[in-house]
């Protein structure tokens, strides 16, 4: 079961991820952003257990959201195989930030 869990300057996004849950997460974690006052957030990857690529399109356009709202995010304990699956794609910057 795919679950997200906010703090206050902390996104975790845990379990299986798959393309059922992309438009109910993507709309859950860019109101958060928006509607937080943090000058930075972190979303931790860690314990994400199944995912595909489109998790690499969450991240980007939390990615996006978050800098609309002039907050830093950055992106923790990405599992190797999404790390990888952003390498193939050119997108592996995103986990540098």
């Amino acid at each position: 079961m795919f679950q997200v869990s906010m703090s206050d300057s902390e996104l975790v996004l845990s379990g299986e991820f798959d393309r059922g849950q992309t438009i109910e997460a993507r709309t859950q974690l860019e109101e958060y952003v928006k509607s937080s006052s943090a000058a930075a957030m972190s979303l931790n990857l860690e314990n994400l257990t199944t995912f595909n690529s489109e998790v690499l399109s969450l991240c980007l356009c939390l990615l996006r959201t978050a800098k609309q709202c002039g907050i830093e995010l950055n992106f923790v304990n990405a599992p190797s195989r999404l790390f990888d699956m952003a390498r193939v794609g050119g997108m592996e910057f995103i986990f540098s930030h």
